[in-house]
């Protein structure tokens, strides 16, 4: 019996990659983990998936099935007799207290004669927003409208510093589009427009530089598009002008946006080397953007990233991780190749769940590790995640160069503790890793010619400007060794 169970796990495991990844809005019934409006085989498996994976990402309150006040394997138990028809049941979310729940995160505006609730103003905490369709006020069902002002270019989610994502429910309306987003700096990702049938599209993502993806202009007679997407800066993809634009109305539409319109497109996740942390914003991704021929990236990476999940020892707050980076995104089919590089923040972390003083940030793992908290095992979870949501994308590792001389025999911390495991110990897991999964690995650790041991730490280096982050000097000379990779290996060509 235990072997059939321990099968039978293995193998709803190996079917969830072929389900919807759970979002982080709730829906209205128990049991529909991954929010499609059903409850099906891919709920079963994906409830499975993150019992067995300690994923944190499983909302309780809806994978919770049988009330008991934990999510275990009991629960999808529980779902898969459902789903096999037999005579059990799910209890179900009040509509109105998931209503209440979200709507804590607007200032809104009921109107009860046309039955619209209006939602004037974002005021919640959380960095992916989920816009219903409706919502349910005293026991009413109010169709949802957003709103943007363009006589006073506020709009409903105007000047937001937390918003990373934006997912529109079909059916939601607006009464106008102008200034929509503006000056939401980390919104990464919108996965469609509401309805509007007017032709007010101004300004609609201006100063959102961190704007990885959005819907393409949308074609309406005389639209005005001025300033669409000026100034995002990272934005990829093909996006044509609308056939009957307004042509007084269509100056700057992609002022500033240098990844737009390109042949090839990139996502790349990491840390503060490849955000430019150091070098004021500019990294290596940028000189491959002028260096290569027809090349667009989005740069989606963040000071301090990390692969695995760890906690910050002064506060005791969950420290993020690429693979809540990844959350951000709905699936992209039009991007050719996905970079990851990081790890070095895995090893040399001073937030940590272990004491102050003892570097390491999680332990390495092994390559069937599937828990987010080892190295190994966050690295096969952004594996899985990239590949559903990137899903014709050629994906890339890039392994941490060196850094300090806490990664040679014989270094110590700061409490004297001497190291057994080093920065090298971590890369050869990842390069392990990435053989056991498919992935091409570049080896900037051994190949880039990156090594800090050779350079200053007082700042007066050629390549490092401290212990771990390149000057404009070292961002260039990871910039040559990815262009000769990318020309060597996957043909691309150098820009004339």
């Amino acid at each position: 019996m235990k072997i059939i169970k321990v099968f039978l796990i293995g193998a709803l495991l190996a079917l969830a990659a072929f389900c919807t990844s759970v979002h982080a809005y709730a829906a209205n019934v128990m049991g529909d983990i991954n929010s499609d409006g059903e409850i099906d085989i891919c709920d079963v498996m994906l409830s499975v998936k993150y019992i067995t994976e300690n994923n944190p990402k499983a909302d309780a309150k809806i994978a919770d099935v049988n009330l008991d006040g934990v999510v275990n394997i009991l629960d999808a138990v529980h779902l898969l007799k459902y789903v096999a028809g037999h005579s059990v049941e799910l209890p179900s979310q009040n509509a109105e207290t998931v209503s209440k729940e979200r709507l804590s995160n607007w200032k809104y505006t009921l109107n009860a004669e046309e039955k619209i609730i209006q939602l004037d103003k974002y005021i919640g905490a959380e960095p992916i927003v989920y816009v219903p369709a409706s919502f349910t006020v005293d026991a009413i069902e109010y169709r949802t409208m957003v709103i943007s002002k363009r006589s006073t270019q506020r709009s409903t989610f105007d000047g937001s510093q937390i918003i990373q994502s934006i997912f529109f429910e079909e059916g939601v309306l607006a009464n106008e589009m102008s200034y929509m987003f503006k000056e939401c700096p980390n919104l990464k990702y919108i996965n469609r427009y509401p309805e509007y049938d007017g032709v007010w599209w101004v300004g609609v993502f201006v100063y959102c530089k961190n704007l990885i993806y959005a819907p393409q202009i949308p074609n309406i007679d005389d639209i005005r598009i001025s300033s669409f997407f000026s100034r995002c800066e990272d934005l990829i993809g093909n996006y044509p002008l609308p056939d009957n634009y307004n042509k007084n109305y269509a100056t700057n539409v992609f002022y500033n946006c240098k990844n737009v319109n390109k042949s090839t497109n990139i996502v790349w996740f990491g840390d503060s080397i490849t955000a430019g942390t150091s070098t004021e914003g500019f990294s290596f991704a940028d000189y491959l953007c002028e260096d290569l021929k027809d090349v667009g990236i989005g740069n989606a990476a963040v000071g301090g990233r990390t692969l695995s999940y760890g906690y910050d020892w002064q506060t005791s707050a969950v420290q993020t991780s690429i693979v809540f980076d990844l959350d951000c995104f709905g699936v992209m089919p039009d991007v050719d190749y996905v970079f990851v590089s990081a790890g070095t923040n895995d090893f040399a972390h001073r937030s940590s769940r272990r004491p102050c003083g003892t570097y390491r940030f999680a332990d390495i793992g092994n390559v069937d590790d599937r828990s987010p908290n080892t190295l190994l095992g966050a690295f096969n979870t952004v594996v899985s995640e990239i590949r559903e949501k990137f899903p014709n994308a050629t994906l890339i590792y890039t392994t941490p160069i060196t850094r300090c001389d806490y990664d040679v025999e014989g270094a110590k911390a700061v409490d004297s503790t001497v190291y057994t495991v080093h920065l090298k110990d971590f890369v050869d897991g990842l390069k392990l890793a990435c053989k056991a999964q498919g992935v091409t690995c570049f080896d900037a650790y051994l190949e880039s010619g990156m090594d800090v041991s050779t350079d200053p730490l007082d700042g007066s280096g050629d390549y490092f400007s401290d212990e771990t982050h390149p000057t404009l000097k070292g961002q260039r000379k990871l910039a040559d060794y990815f262009i000769e990779k990318l020309v060597t290996l996957y043909g691309f060509e150098k820009a004339e």
